[in-house]
């Protein structure tokens, strides 16, 4: 059996990519804060209209970062979490959504995996409630088309849509090193961007978990990130 070590949270940085989650950003950061005490956090932010950024510069439980991207002229998920690695000077990333159907409990495992895997991804077992037709178009579509991109991979994924995993900072900024040009930066996800790039011996870990349903605020996923992940698919 695997011996289980968690990694102390020192060692983690958490980036929260956000665009108008000022309803949920401050329950997120106090939640995991609570959690797990000495971690970092990095919000990068793709110039949100509400009191995002607000919220985040007036925290003060904890290490966390604004990262403002309003500059920035390609506004992305993926361009998000790219212009965050950047700043990481800890051992290990971990990447997940600010809306709260990421559920911060599983942050742990993810770290106590990473001990043992350079990439550890949530994979989806349970939607909390039901999608919408358009939303399940674009994943189901989605997921087949991330699967053919990846067929030539040594791997199988278990969840190529997935937006919540971890991985070690130097793979992740090998990566980016040699392959950021070829990175959909406008799209919304950053995981199958890197599987597409990783090395064929990259030792994959699993963690499974229920996706919540959003509390508060409204999805931003519509017809355009397809494009976006067509596009992705066919670089």
């Amino acid at each position: 059996m695997m011996k289980m070590t968690l990694i102390e949270n020192k060692d983690i940085t958490l980036i929260l990519p956000t665009l108008n989650e000022e309803q949920n950003i401050k329950d997120v950061l106090d939640i995991v804060n609570n959690l797990y005490p000495d971690i970092s956090i990095i919000v990068t932010d793709d110039d949100s209209a509400d009191k995002t950024q607000d919220i985040v510069m007036d925290y003060r439980n904890g290490d966390v970062t604004l990262l403002d991207r309003s500059s920035e002229k390609e506004k992305g998920l993926t361009g998000s979490v790219l212009d965050a690695v950047r700043l990481v000077t800890t051992k290990y990333i971990i990447i997940m959504d600010a809306d709260l159907q990421h559920p911060p409990e599983k942050i742990k495992q993810i770290a106590e995996l990473l001990k043992h895997y350079d990439m550890v991804i949530g994979v989806r077992e349970k939607v909390e409630n039901s999608w919408p037709l358009h939303r399940k178009i674009i994943s189901w579509g989605g997921d087949a088309l991330a699967r053919m991109r990846l067929v030539v991979k040594p791997f199988t994924c278990l969840d190529t849509m997935s937006g919540f995993f971890g991985i070690r900072t130097s793979l992740f900024k090998d990566v980016i090193q040699k392959h950021e040009k070829k990175y959909e930066k406008k799209g919304y996800k950053i995981m199958f961007e890197t599987l597409k790039y990783i090395p064929k011996n990259t030792r994959i870990g699993y963690v499974n978990y229920v996706f919540g349903s959003r509390k508060r605020g409204e999805s931003k996923i519509g017809g355009k990130h397809m494009i976006y992940h067509v596009k992705s698919v066919m670089k």
